[in-house]
């Protein structure tokens, strides 16, 4: 963490230190909230110098840390290959949430774990960018019992990709930032 950021959180480092050392803390209820909420890679970081945590939760951040740096790398490697591919059929795409935020919010990929990808497209792409994800292996995770009700209803679809552990890559497309139609009609997407 940058020294100008640490420099601002340093009185309340500080007197948690101390408030740890004075009581018995329940490490184990920190590490339990930690993996649940996904901030354990985040703690290590902020923590790693400053002779707060106990050691052996130290290193158990620390795996976390690095697992969640490269199981990131893993998936800015397959935003990369799906940019490009929309890139090369001229489909205009933002990148959206986690994969949105690594850098230029946390400037690290080891710091906020990713679960899937999101990308926005123009709705008139939509159908053209589900073949070009289907070439890559790509499926949507649901089926709809009329066509194209998904595109008319639906503000984004869940693509998934086998070949990796659990849920293997999921993919949110989404082609309008507001679930409901009412807004979804009634808010230009130039206007976005």
């Amino acid at each position: 963490m940058p020294a100008w950021r640490l420099a601002g959180i340093r009185p309340f480092l500080n007197v948690a230190a101390d408030i740890l050392r004075e009581s018995s803390f329940d490490w184990e209820a920190v590490r339990d909230v930690a993996i649940q909420d996904r901030v354990a890679s985040l703690l290590y970081y902020a923590l790693r110098h400053e002779q707060i945590l106990p050691e052996s939760l130290l290193e158990e951040f620390h795996n976390v840390y690095v697992w969640t740096a490269t199981e990131n790398a893993l998936w800015l490697k397959e935003l990369s290959s799906i940019l490009a591919i929309f890139e090369e059929k001229n489909i205009p795409v933002i990148v959206l949430k986690g994969a949105a935020l690594l850098e230029p919010l946390y400037g690290n990929i080891a710091l906020l774990p990713m679960s899937d990808l999101d990308v926005l497209i123009h709705r008139s792409n939509a159908p053209i960018a589900v073949n070009l994800l289907a070439d890559q292996g790509y499926t949507p995770t649901g089926s709809e019992l009329v066509q194209d009700v998904t595109l008319a209803f639906e503000n984004e679809l869940l693509l998934c990709k086998a070949g990796r552990v659990g849920w293997g890559w999921p993919l949110e497309l989404h082609w309008n930032l507001f679930d409901s139609p009412f807004y979804q009609y009634r808010i230009p997407e130039s206007d976005l």
